[in-house]
């Protein structure tokens, strides 16, 4: 009774620090394993709230992020896409439009959604436009890079792929079930038929090469890297699939353990993701065995339903730098990972 009384206490000093625009600060809690070292860090950093796609990528040696940059309590139709350098935090470039869906990369280019109707290809290194391609669509759902490729899933239930040095729609498919197509590779197209399920079939023929049923919806782009699906449920579940089988390999699903506050991102065989006891979980890619875990606090368990839900978390990486995102406190965090030999 005693915990409880305590416990509702720090809930309500939080709700009124969070009234009086008062923000909580993570900190790092321990890191006796020396794994991981603090390139950076910044403060009053809003990202826009996306629940299809992290606002946070990194890309070789930069980091990108959609940012917020007026008064949140009168948000404009604009914000900013801002390149950072990773070792070191620095603005490389800015731009600013109305960026507002989420984005995708390869290692060229970033491309964005703008104005809900157009896709935007920014050059890495200077931020210069190289392509726009405007879209038949009322909005732009998912978006899947690859090198030569860009898929592109809007609504309403048409699907698009464009070539990513030209900006040019090399192929237009509508769906009369509605439901969103992520990624067509070698002709095999992943797709979400129920909010339950992923389903991979044979784009031309449409038969099923291999289904998935998932314990809770999933809501966010799965990420596609290398031989591997990963795939994060509404609730924090995650599933590690063999792409050519849809087998699990691996998963967390132990929602009071390990319950995923975050997306999920990969860096040289590397899976890094942010739990809601706000734990910096690294995993092998292969096996899902543990490589390091870095503990900040606050929890975020200690966030109200609707302060979890109105905050965004994030985390991206580009080969050993891992960035880190608190948008309940409006942090970003940069750490060199150094796995054990």
């Amino acid at each position: 009774m005693f915990a409880l009384v305590i416990l509702s206490f720090v809930r309500f000093v939080q709700e009124v620090e969070i009234k009086n625009n008062v923000l909580p600060k993570h900190e790092i809690v321990t890191n006796n394993t020396s794994q991981f070292v603090e390139l950076w860090k910044k403060s009053d950093i809003i990202l826009t709230w996306e629940r299809t796609a992290s606002d946070l990528v990194a890309v070789n040696d930069r980091a990108f992020l959609i940012v917020l940059t007026e008064d949140i309590s009168t948000p404009s139709q604009y914000s900013t896409l801002r390149s950072l350098d990773l070792e070191t935090g620095q603005i490389e470039w800015e731009v600013r439009d109305k960026i507002n869906d989420n984005v995708a990369y390869n290692s060229k280019y970033i491309f964005a959604g703008v104005g809900r109707k157009k896709v935007v290809a920014y050059d890495t290194i200077t931020g210069v436009v190289v392509w726009e391609t405007p879209l038949q669509s009322r909005s732009i759902a998912h978006m899947v890079a690859t090198e030569y490729e860009l898929h592109v899933e809007a609504s309403p239930a048409q699907s698009y792929v464009i070539d990513t040095i030209t900006g040019a729609v090399k192929n237009t498919t509508s769906s009369s079930e509605g439901s969103p197509v992520y990624f067509v590779d070698d002709n095999i197209a992943y797709w979400q038929p129920l909010p339950l399920y992923l389903r991979a079939t044979n784009a031309k023929t449409k038969n099923t090469i291999w289904e998935v049923q998932f314990a809770d919806p999933f809501v966010a782009t799965p990420l596609f890297s290398g031989d591997h699906i990963f795939v994060r449920t509404r609730l924090g579940r995650l599933y590690v699939l063999d792409r050519s089988s849809g087998a699990i390999l691996w998963k967390i699903d132990d929602l009071h353990a390990d319950f995923l506050a975050s997306n999920i991102t990969v860096s040289s065989n590397v899976v890094y993701f942010l739990t809601k006891d706000a734990h910096l979980q690294v995993r092998d890619v292969q096996t899902g065995h543990t490589l390091g875990t870095l503990i900040f606090e606050p929890s975020l368990f200690d966030l109200s339903d609707g302060d979890y839900a109105n905050n965004t978390f994030n985390v991206a990486a580009s080969s050993n730098i891992v960035l880190v995102y608190f948008g309940d406190s409006q942090q970003l965090f940069a750490f060199r990972f150094l796995p054990d030999e």
